[in-house]
């Protein structure tokens, strides 16, 4: 869905601006402001994960024996990695409503 249009400041005139340019206008920057508190939302909710991620690595290697604690960690690290490469490839396609790269696969099309 695309914002709706905003006539520039210069051009509206008193005898042009009628309630349906006001609610087009404030349709256009509520759609601006919830795009920008969505994009904040997925940046502090991914912060958030990595964290955890840390602590639970944190969490594991005191657990184990020292020599363990390599294996332990590049265990979190390739977690965080796979998991960032499903979320590119699942999690943003259901977070954004385009899956274009799926929607390819299944109409198996061959150029997208």
């Amino acid at each position: 869905m695309s914002a709706p249009t905003c006539p520039s400041i210069d051009t509206l005139t008193p005898l042009t601006t009628s309630s349906i340019l006001t609610t087009n206008c404030l349709d256009s920057a509520f759609y601006e402001l919830s795009s920008i508190v969505n994009i904040i939302w997925l940046l502090l909710c991914a912060f958030l994960v990595f964290f955890m991620q840390v602590g639970f690595a944190l969490l594991e290697v005191g657990s184990v024996q020292a020599k363990n604690a390599k294996s332990i960690l590049i265990k979190n690290l390739m977690d965080g990695a796979v998991g960032t490469i499903a979320w590119w490839g699942l999690g943003k396609c259901y977070f954004t409503g385009h899956c274009l790269w799926l929607s390819c696969m299944l109409s198996n099309v061959v150029q997208c």
